[in-house]
């Protein structure tokens, strides 16, 4: 399922068109980055946790060349999901 096909679910459940539909979509993922970028979490009851990692600097060998390179130290997005997502999915 992609994107195109969350907005015609969603349109065809609420009975909206799919522009506003998915406008719908853009502007919760948009609230999701937004709040990720600020370093705030977002939790979803029952569904899971959208929140950032931060990832220390590592030494990796380039597979190709043998050489050990370094990979910087970032932050990185991670969702957790809820039990009952969980379960649902068993």
């Amino acid at each position: 399922m992609n994107r195109q096909d969350i907005i015609e679910e969603l349109a065809t459940a609420l009975d909206l068109p799919k522009v506003q539909a998915g406008r719908s979509i853009n502007c919760f993922l948009s609230i999701i980055k937004t709040a990720l970028k600020n370093g705030d979490q977002v939790k979803l009851s029952k569904f899971g946790t959208f929140l950032t990692k931060n990832r220390k600097e590592r030494k990796v060998h380039n597979i190709k060349t043998g050489d050990l390179i370094s990979i910087p130290a970032k932050r990185v997005p991670i969702f957790v999901p809820g039990q009952e997502f969980k379960d649902l999915v068993k």
